[in-house]
């Protein structure tokens, strides 16, 4: 097929440049590489594969962790209860979807939840990947489809050796790993280690969630890029002040030695001076970092009656006028703030200082959620057009783009069951709660009760077993005539009044 195609001009259009365009790929992403790596940053610390130890550096601090653990607590909770759901009347569809739910229940050597886990590592090293491993089915329920997914293996991000672009470097078309260390040297005995770092995983062979990836690139932005001069600031104030502290209490060592011993020492490196003058130095050094808790000096004293001061002598000086006036604790408080608000969990802070209030806190977690919302999106995206599809090709299953299974993430709130139980309440008083098994489960779970009693029952059985609201109570007085707007009094009634019953 031809990769031009004739353009005949519009009314509208007055460029006669050109009457043909090119539909094939021409310009590139032109990405910057070091050792097959792609550079997308300046700084050394931010520029794989270093950036990999420095992430690991800043998971350990407590403000980094605490941000980093709480999006990955209410991710993981999204993930691992995530299904596969259609809404398409074919049976093909349903049958399929079904399938795919069961295997992410059967998986082989590593569950699931496991391989959450490991997906949201891209949160901390901007990408993370998978390898799927397949084998085939045997299961007598699907025999249907010839192959299951059997994991999806754990990938580290050290692994990597080199990754694969086509010739035109436009496309990621596979990565090389390092050779694998010998974990059972010297317990097992007649097998050899597969050392064939020479093979190439070819990218239809794993799932590669790069976050926030510019231009293509395999290695995506970690989220702590952009707080990291934050960290480095927190950090370095963090170690003065301890270093000031220990100064504060221990105080500094001062040498006193007499003028003519210094001046002796200076003059030649080889006397009795100077080799003293190292030592006492060398030892001072060792007291301070508190490596040594003694001192060894001499016992003369100036004056020839011996009442004089020792010639060598020795004192821990302390601040004088209380040191600097700056509040590190300030600035420390600061830079926590910026680290947090990068996550948008600025709302784990609140409470540590003096301020905040029920209404701040609802803000921040509301923003949290949306910072939340745009992770599952993407997650979601990548394992539709991945493993969805590759599982529909490899298994032959051909489907309408309606019709395919969807993969939903669970909420990452529980609904308020009063709120919701006071909204189901007012729908069925007016007459606008649909009359569906399916529906009405779904009302009685949110509200907090348990219908594990009820799924045996028929839509009919169900159905007959609700006491119509009208018959037996006056639920629905207050929303069908009490109202100020209908055909009751401007007041309502007691129903319509009652303060239990506005959410």
């Amino acid at each position: 097929m031809s990769e031009t195609i004739d353009i005949t001009k519009a009314e509208a259009s007055t460029s006669v440049e050109s009457t043909r365009i090119r539909t094939g790929e021409v310009g590139n992403p032109f990405l910057k590489a070091s050792g097959s790596w792609i550079q997308n940053e300046m700084r050394r610390d931010l520029a794989p594969p270093h950036n990999l130890v420095t992430y690991e550096k800043m998971r350990q601090d407590a403000t980094v962790g605490a941000a980093l653990g709480t999006a990955e607590a209410f991710l993981t909770k999204a993930l691992a209860r995530a299904k596969f759901t259609t809404n398409s009347k074919n049976p093909e569809a349903k049958e399929f979807c079904d399938y795919l739910n069961w295997n992410f229940k059967n998986l082989k050597d590593n569950t699931w939840y496991e391989t959450c886990i490991n997906i949201l590592t891209y949160l901390q090293y901007g990408f993370s990947f998978v390898e799927k491993v397949y084998e085939p089915n045997y299961s007598t329920k699907h025999s249907k489809f010839t192959w299951k997914l059997k994991k999806l293996a754990p990938r580290s991000q050290h692994s990597i050796s080199e990754w694969q672009y086509d010739e035109l470097g436009r496309t990621v078309t596979g990565l090389k790993q390092y050779s694998p260390q010998s974990l059972n040297l010297g317990l097992v005995r007649g097998y050899g280690l597969n050392t064939n770092i020479s093979e190439v995983m070819k990218r239809n062979k794993f799932m590669l969630f790069a976050w926030e990836s510019k231009n293509g690139s395999p290695v995506g932005t970690s989220p702590l890029n952009g707080c990291y001069r934050a960290w480095r600031e927190k950090t370095l104030i963090e170690s003065l002040e301890v270093t000031g502290v220990s100064k504060g209490l221990g105080g500094i060592v001062v040498l006193r030695v007499p003028n003519e011993h210094i001046n002796k020492a200076a003059e030649d490196p080889s006397s009795n001076e100077y080799k003293t003058l190292q030592a006492l130095q060398s030892q001072a050094a060792l007291m301070h970092n508190g490596d040594q808790t003694y001192l060894l000096l001499g016992s003369d004293v100036q004056g020839e009656n011996g009442s004089g001061k020792y010639t060598y002598d020795f004192s821990l000086q302390g601040v004088e006028n209380g040191g600097n006036s700056v509040s590190t604790a300030d600035i420390i408080n600061e830079r926590k703030k910026s680290i947090l608000d990068c996550f948008g969990a600025g709302f784990i802070n609140l409470g540590n200082d003096a301020t905040g209030s029920y209404s701040l806190a609802d803000a921040k977690t509301s923003l949290h959620a949306f910072f939340m919302e745009k992770h599952m999106l993407f997650i979601q995206s990548v394992i539709q057009n991945d493993l969805v599809k590759q599982m529909m090709e490899i298994n032959r299953v051909n489907l309408q783009e309606d019709d395919i299974p969807q993969f939903e993430l669970a909420a990452l709130d529980e609904v308020n069951p009063e709120e919701y139980s006071k909204s189901a309440q007012r729908l069925a008083a007016t007459g606008l709660m649909p009359r569906k098994k399916d529906f009405l489960m779904d009302v009685l779970t949110k509200c907090g009760w348990n219908v594990s009693s009820l799924e045996e029952l028929t839509e009919e059985e169900l159905l007959k077993s609700l006491a119509n609201p009208n018959d037996e109570s006056r639920v629905g007085d207050g929303m069908a005539s009490g109202l100020p707007a209908g055909t009751g009094s401007a007041l309502g009634n007691n129903s319509a009044t009652n303060m239990d019953n506005k959410a």
